[in-house]
């Protein structure tokens, strides 16, 4: 303790604090008292939180954007760290948390536990906090954000939302309420073309409207896709999306606890054929790619909500006809090319499985990473098309979100589904593979083991 800056004991409790703003957003709250809830488990001190309306004491732990923050460290930074970064900084007498927004704010708090006080949370109840007669915090300036800004996956019955929280699962199906942070929420799971141009309302007056081969169909599902040339469609298509924007907006100003999605789904329906018409044709053959016609449209569509909706981005797919990326094209700034692996063997790594498919999905890899500012993935944890084949090794997985990364790659999404076995050492890993793909797996598995199994976690 002799180079601590902060020391926390039973002892000099009554002279430490935990600051927040006095309006301090929900998030912001839940972070001073998971700090002051854990500081008490590790050592036994209750410290107070209060507001930074009161007088500046001798040993404060600020937390999130504040008065104090404000008048004695202008320079942190913060804000350019994204909103879900943070800063620590621990000079004499005070040590800083601040993230970005609020959720920054939390992580910031989770980090400063996880990273310096070797707290962990395995799954619900399952937790690793360590016991000492005093927490003693050092010199620290460091500035951190989750590897991936958007982190999801799909497993039954992972809904705490502390647990979410604690270990950043921050996607459409984190349980993660608005006190714990809340997620990145977006409209549709993908495929949203049907509501965007239902078939049910336009297809009888304008067949013209939709993918070629669908024109002469008599029955009409899912599958139909849209002609993404025509001008008529790029113009329905924003206005139902202005009223699906607006709807959502106003259900935000009614309920601010279920704030609207952030990320708004523009993309191909799930199956069919793309339109052949002579228009898509000229730029199919430009281009090189069924993806020229699909981008054509949602880079018109994205010029126009841009301007209207400056903080929203909306998304796209690259999926099955749509996967490879045209040769000169690029994606508007707002836009997000969700890159899909469906047809990929999972088994082996993507750097390096020799099966036909990976090697074409290295070569989309490499051409959307030219042609798109914002890649996310959609990924799979088991194969598909061929179910029967093994499902990829969390060696293997964790390699792949390296790959990922190393490509630009800053939106994970794991279809995985279900129950399975090892369901919270899946979750576990997952979550911590995709805050830090550069850790050790390993590690986090044998961590995970012993302590959710204690003595049997040798033979496992």
């Amino acid at each position: 303790m002799s180079n601590s800056i902060l020391t926390i004991s039973r002892e000099t409790a009554a002279s430490t604090r935990i600051v927040t703003a006095a309006k301090a957003a929900p998030a912001v709250m839940t972070a001073a008292r998971e700090l002051q809830a854990h500081v008490e488990r590790i050592c036994g001190a209750r410290v107070r939180i209060v507001a930074d309306t009161a007088l500046a004491g001798q040993n404060e732990i600020w937390v999130g954007p504040s008065r104090r923050v404000e008048q004695f460290l202008p320079d942190l930074g913060a804000a350019r760290l994204g909103a879900e970064g943070y800063r620590l900084r621990a000079s004499v007498g005070h040590v800083a948390i601040v993230g970005g927004g609020p959720r920054g704010t939390l992580y910031g708090v989770y980090g400063l536990l996880r990273d310096h006080l070797g707290c962990r949370w395995f799954a619900p109840g399952v937790s690793a906090v360590p016991r000492r007669p005093a927490v003693a915090i050092g010199p620290l300036d460091e500035a951190k954000a989750p590897a991936f800004e958007y982190r999801n996956f799909i497993l039954d019955g992972v809904a705490d939302p502390a647990w979410a929280a604690r270990n950043a699962f921050n996607g459409f199906n984190s349980p993660a309420t608005r006190e714990f942070g809340g997620r990145r929420t977006h409209w549709q799971y993908g495929h949203s073309f049907h509501a965007l141009l239902p078939v049910e309302r336009y297809f009888r007056k304008h067949p013209d409207y939709f993918d070629s081969a669908s024109r002469g169909k008599i029955v009409l599902d899912d599958p139909v896709n849209v002609c993404c040339t025509n001008s008529r469609v790029a113009r329905i298509v924003t206005d139902n999306l202005r009223r699906v924007i607006e709807a959502g907006l106003a259900a935000e100003r009614k309920d601010p606890a279920n704030p609207a999605p952030e990320v708004y789904y523009l993309a191909q329906n799930d199956g069919g054929s793309p339109c052949h018409c002579p228009a898509c044709r000229r730029l199919v053959r430009r281009e090189g790619s069924f993806s020229a016609p699909l981008l054509h449209l949602c880079n018109q569509v994205a010029e126009a909500i841009a301007r209207e909706y400056p903080g929203l981005s909306l998304m796209t797919i690259a999926y099955r006809f749509s996967r490879r990326p045209p040769r000169h094209m690029r994606a508007h700034p707002r836009l997000i090319v969700q890159l899909c692996s469906i047809e990929c063997c999972q088994s082996h790594p993507f750097a390096s499985c020799d099966d036909e498919d990976n090697r074409l999905f290295r070569e989309d890899m490499d051409g959307w990473e030219r042609a798109a500012e914002r890649i996310w993935v959609w990924t799979y944890m088991a194969r598909l098309w061929h179910p029967f084949l093994a499902g990829p090794g969390f060696g293997t997985a964790a390699e792949n979100f390296r790959w990922f990364h190393d490509h630009n790659v800053r939106g994970m999404f794991l279809q995985t589904g279900g129950e399975r076995d090892f369901k919270w050492l899946h979750a576990w890993l997952i979550c911590q593979a995709l805050r830090d793909p550069r850790g050790d797996w390993r590690a986090w598995r044998d961590e995970f083991l012993a302590a959710y199994y204690g003595p049997a976690a040798g033979p496992l």
